[in-house]
């Protein structure tokens, strides 16, 4: 019975260093409700990529480059991840609701 091979973080960060440039993402598409990319990496990364869903800082750390708001919800083969975010971005609320209404009045 083998056992998988363990990699040195230095061994990581090298193969992450060559082989980010080489990552394809695809383009944008999209249903009602979510807006999805897959996302290839390169064939050698995929030995420092765990089993299943990534989180954010895992995928982020294999060398992966996104906009916020993405998150990987499948994966299609090792080296394909599918990620998605909702349609409409959720919106920060208005400034005016954290501005102090007596600091408001005093400036007016």
């Amino acid at each position: 019975m083998s056992r998988a091979r363990t990699y040195t973080a230095e061994e990581r960060r090298r193969a992450i260093e060559q082989y980010h440039s080489k990552i394809n993402y695809s383009d944008r598409y999209a249903d009602d409700e979510w807006e999805y990319r897959h996302v290839i990496l390169p064939k050698a990364l995929v030995k420092f990529c765990p089993p299943g869903v990534l989180s954010e800082d895992v995928w982020r750390g294999l060398g992966v480059r996104q906009s916020l708001g993405w998150e990987m919800y499948m994966r299609h083969e090792p080296h394909v991840l599918l990620f998605r975010r909702p349609k409409e971005p959720v919106r920060a609320a208005p400034i005016e609701r954290f501005i102090n209404p007596a600091y408001i009045s005093a400036r007016n």
